[in-house]
């Protein structure tokens, strides 16, 4: 009977002892914690603990103990700090994509696509909003709203989709459209070896501020468009970082070789 206490006393002291291990020291707090103990202090709470469970428990990392002076406020305090942390996340989640490294942006997502595209010499156009409406263009074409995706823009520019002939115009980070037809330049100065896709890419970016990224279906080459002006020829990691920097976004080196696009002669003539 004595042995069987001492060995319960000897359990509940070693739980005792792993529990007040667990708590840490503010200072050395997740961000996301310390904004929630940080809410229940406002709203008054008190008696407030935060336990570090990432070494003893799989389901959380932390939590969160503390006190109200009634059901009400309890309920008040969690509600607070719930809105609190969901816009911290947004706003974490915002920044992760802008400054995320390869595949981990939409605009990754875009240059990953063109790359495949030009393997297969597969014809597409993809036209990105930035602060100039394109609102009568969307409207025109197939609206979509959908999440940007390499799987997606693969399928939408693949000529036995009833999707791939035209356009596709990104807003918000959103596919705003598909199969959206664009105004050509009439700049008599473009060359006359210049198709069709390539003028409407040129011919958007004139009358917007709008960026365009195409790939020819002739010869696989990637070309870039900001302002009417043409860069034609461009390997993967240029591509991204003149969609980064079109966008206002951190350039940041990538830790694995991204595939390069197919080396051709500079002279391209296209047709679609």
């Amino acid at each position: 009977m004595e042995a069987t206490q001492e060995k319960t006393l000897q359990h509940e002291t070693t739980e005792t002892i792993e529990t007040e291990q667990a708590i840490t020291p503010f200072a050395e707090l997740d961000d996301n914690v310390k904004l929630a103990l940080a809410c229940a202090s406002e709203k008054k709470a008190f008696d407030m603990i935060a336990l570090d469970l990432r070494e003893i428990a799989s389901f959380t990392e932390f939590f969160i103990i503390c006190s109200g002076a009634n059901q009400r406020q309890v309920q008040a305090i969690s509600d607070e700090i719930n809105e609190q942390l969901k816009k911290q996340l947004k706003s974490k989640a915002i920044l992760h994509r802008q400054n995320g490294e390869l595949g981990e942006t939409i605009y990754d997502e875009i240059v990953l696509a063109a790359t495949t595209l030009s393997t297969e010499k597969t014809g597409a156009l993809i036209v990105i909003q930035r602060n100039v409406g394109l609102r009568n263009f969307i409207d025109a074409g197939v609206q979509l709203d959908a999440k940007i995706s390499y799987d997606l823009l693969v399928t939408i520019f693949n000529p036995a989709t009833p999707l791939h002939d035209g356009a596709v115009i990104i807003h918000n980070e959103r596919l705003a459209a598909a199969s959206v037809f664009l105004p050509l330049t009439k700049n008599p100065g473009i060359s006359r070896e210049l198709g069709t896709r390539h003028r409407a890419a040129i011919g958007i970016t004139e009358g917007t501020d709008a960026v365009s990224v195409i790939v020819s279906e002739e010869t696989g080459l990637i070309s870039f468009v900001e302002n009417g002006t043409l860069l034609r020829n461009l390997d993967t990691p240029t591509l991204r970082n003149l969609l980064l920097e079109a966008m206002n976004l951190p350039v940041i080196e990538t830790k694995r070789e991204p595939t390069k696009t197919m080396k051709e002669p500079e002279t391209e003539i296209t047709v679609g």
